[in-house]
């Protein structure tokens, strides 16, 4: 099977979505660019006063910071791991990315911007109630306004799952709910990313304000591993198409 014959079998179902309006420009209208993830990273802070705690109403913006600039959680420059955005909260003029399907996963950082300390979430547990509190929002230009669900329900797939890290394991951790292979993430090795029910459209010279946000305060049951100073890293993975606008 041709690239473009997938392509064609994977959006036609969209062919009649608007992508500009002033000119009347439709999905069908799209030239292909490249097939391509596109990806984001934003930071939520543990409070900072009671390790393990997450404040109620906390929330990390997506796709806003482009690679080599400050933002979304981070004082320090993201870096091409953290996103693949150049082109920071809009597309350029002649460019539409088309998100078919999605996935998040989450990382423990030792401290907000401290790159350089990544590390699993050890705890199945934990990792559930982050990724079951937040829930992501979409709001495109003055347009579409939406709440979509919890990262829980749109697993990253593939990736780092039950990875063992050398974890010491007594019948009282055990008993606790530690794993015997300890680092976990949203989805295992198997699991395709979720296919979207409408695509997630980024249209030229328009803001895309996608956002990760809890409504409830909840502590993390390792308050050993959640210090005061630490953060939760949220990463988005769109996948999709790169397209460009008509002349």
């Amino acid at each position: 099977m041709s690239m473009g014959t997938t392509i064609f079998e994977d959006l036609a179902p969209f062919a009649s979505m608007i992508i500009d309006q002033g000119r009347g420009v439709t999905v069908s209208d799209l030239a292909f660019a490249s097939a391509q993830d596109y990806w984001s990273t934003g930071v939520v802070a543990i409070d900072s006063s009671t390790a393990g705690q997450v404040n109620a109403n906390s929330e990390a913006q997506l796709f806003s910071a482009q690679i080599g600039e400050q933002g979304q959680g981070f004082t320090a420059n993201l870096t091409r791991s953290q996103t693949n955005n150049v082109a920071g909260s809009r597309m350029a003029s002649n460019q539409v990315y088309i998100g078919l399907k999605t996935g998040f996963h989450c990382y423990h950082l030792d401290a907000v911007n401290d790159l350089d300390a990544v590390k699993l979430v050890t705890r199945p547990q934990d990792l559930y109630a982050i990724m079951s509190n937040f829930v992501w929002s979409l709001n495109v230009g003055d347009g579409i306004k939406r709440d979509i669900g919890a990262l829980v329900d749109f697993p990253a797939g593939a990736g780092v799952y039950a990875s063992n890290i050398g974890a010491s394991v007594t019948a009282a951790t055990a008993a606790a709910g530690v794993p015997t292979s300890q680092g976990v993430q949203n989805g295992g090795p198997n699991v395709e990313m979720r296919k979207l029910p409408l695509p997630v459209i980024f249209p030229p010279n328009i803001k895309v304000d996608i956002r990760v946000q809890c409504g409830n305060e909840f502590t993390l049951i390792d308050t050993g591993f959640w210090a005061t100073s630490d953060g939760i890293a949220i990463k988005q993975t769109f996948r999709g198409y790169m397209m460009t606008l008509p002349a």
